[in-house]
């Protein structure tokens, strides 16, 4: 119930649900686990460590103790235990190959963190490996192609558009891991502003499109029989959910991650809707990828290669928006916005219609609930250290190269 009320961002009724939980049997590891985590999310890294530290020194094992140990464990200095700690749990026999994975990745974050890059390589490709994820890459790069052969200059001109005259959302796009999160701080430290995070409507939408017609001609055909009266119910469907998120607000941002491949029906739906596109060096995009663990809904994460082909497919999708969509877009690079950051958060700040505002500058001190895998970076000043990092890997990025189709200088 705890996990659910978290991933709902209900992160005090899930604090509550774990210590109920917690009254009855205090020892149960996975609770224990799960409270500290929510407390590392909360900013509490403090209290998160204290609230796994008496059940590690007693040499109790728990992968989840352990990870929970991994991600606190710089800012209490406390590192080599959680090596020690998570190597003792990865070579436990018993560990179903989720929760093996998950340990990896915790433990791959380590070493890549201490410098030990080839040791941090091995254990994110030993984690990769035991996420079994199949990404098909043909039905992908149909998809692409299908989008690009329906959205020419000549079909948006004679579509309809929604009549919803507004341009409260603000789309945050890009690949995962590519500087989302932080551009969606930035915007929601403003007091007219919000971050609404990552939500599904569009995705929602789109299926509700291709299921419509008892799915006749499917995705992405099922643009071609688009009409005003849906585009309108849609637009005013969204346009409800953001207000009731976010009352009172001027402008909200939808970083959800897919939504670059739905650019053509949100230029439908909201003629008037800004975008921030945030690009990041395909190399560091791909490792940063690489080294996370998505829960199944990235099925191109767990190898290389196809993260390649995957950026390659969005890099052209996006070339094609480029040329044939009206929608104000900012274009920007997270290498710039790292470099100079006052300079391209005004630029952001102008671009969203805002006026300016400090706190947009001092975006780590907002307090807000982010549901990301960046819940941690949001939290701290920018930083260039995620810049260039791709040189410490350079000897296992063949298989990038081969997906991206081209070597990059």
């Amino acid at each position: 119930h705890g996990l659910v009320l978290t991933k709902l961002g209900r992160r005090r009724e899930a604090m509550q649900a774990y210590r109920r939980g917690l009254e009855v049997s205090a020892e149960d590891l996975d609770l224990v686990a799960c409270e500290a985590d929510l407390l590392d999310q909360e900013g509490e890294v403090e209290a998160a460590y204290e609230r796994v530290a008496s059940f590690v020194e007693r040499g109790v094992d728990h992968p989840g103790l352990g990870i929970v140990l991994a991600n606190v464990c710089r800012h209490v200095g406390r590192c080599e235990e959680a090596v020690a700690y998570l190597e003792r749990q990865r070579s436990r026999g018993d560990l179903q190959p989720e929760i093996r994975a998950e340990v990896c990745f915790a433990l791959g974050k380590l070493y890549d963190r201490a410098g030990r890059y080839d040791e941090a390589f091995a254990t994110f490709r030993e984690a990769n490996g035991l996420m079994r994820l199949r990404f098909d890459e043909e039905a992908h790069a149909a998809d692409i192609d299908g989008l690009i052969e329906i959205f020419t200059p000549g079909f948006l001109e004679r579509a309809p558009r929604a009549k919803v005259e507004t341009d409260l959302p603000l789309f945050v796009i890009g690949l995962p891991r590519s500087g989302t999160s932080l551009v969606e701080q930035i915007v929601a430290s403003h007091p007219q502003a919000a971050g609404a995070g990552e939500i599904g409507d569009i995705g929602h939408f789109v299926e509700r499109l291709v299921g419509r017609r008892g799915g006749r001609g499917g995705y992405p055909e099922c643009f071609r029989h688009l009409t005003a009266r849906e585009l309108d119910a849609m637009a005013q469907e969204y346009v409800d959910h953001l207000r009731r998120l976010a009352p009172g607000a001027v402008r909200v941002t939808d970083k959800m991650l897919q939504n670059y491949q739905h650019l053509g029906l949100i230029a439908l739906l909201f003629p008037r809707a800004r975008v921030i596109h945030i690009r990041r060096d395909p190399r560091d995009n791909a490792l940063s990828i690489y080294f996370q663990q998505f829960l199944g809904n990235l099925s191109f994460s767990g190898d290389l290669r196809q993260i390649g082909v995957y950026y390659r497919h969005y890099r052209r999708l996006m070339d094609h928006w480029r040329q044939v969509l009206a929608l104000p877009v900012l274009e920007l690079d997270y290498e710039a916005l790292v470099a100079e950051p006052e300079r391209w958060i005004r630029e952001i700040v102008a671009f969203a219609g805002l006026p300016w505002d400090e706190r947009c500058l001092a975006f780590h001190e907002t307090r807000r609930t982010v549901a990301t895998l960046s819940y941690d970076q949001v939290r701290q000043p920018i930083y260039t250290s995620s810049v260039g990092r791709w040189r410490h890997y350079e000897r296992h990025l063949e298989p990038l190269y081969q997906g991206l189709g081209e070597r990059l200088a």
